[in-house]
């Protein structure tokens, strides 16, 4: 029998936190547990610029509730942190 082999797919590249502010975005973060939503500038998270943002989210708490179920994601380009949107 003669089976085709499927290609292997390419491997994805790690989003690092450097890349994030490279192209000026922000980082949406989620809690888990309550829900809450909230946009977080890169450059204010006191960590290594080549940390994969997967390692980001085990750095960090929700304020509301304290919960480490956090989930982040790279918002928009060029999109602004509410905090710092104000005129």
């Amino acid at each position: 029998m003669n089976v085709a082999r499927l290609p292997l797919p390419e491997p994805t590249a790690v989003l690092r936190l450097k890349d994030v502010i490279a192209t000026g975005q922000v980082l949406r973060v989620c809690c888990g547990t309550c829900g809450h939503t909230d946009e977080v500038a890169p450059t204010s998270i006191d960590a290594p610029v080549d940390l994969p943002i997967a390692e980001v989210r085990r750095m960090l708490s929700c304020t509301p509730c304290g919960s480490r179920w956090i989930d982040v994601r790279q918002s928009a380009p060029g999109r602004v942190p509410r905090a710092q949107n104000i005129g």
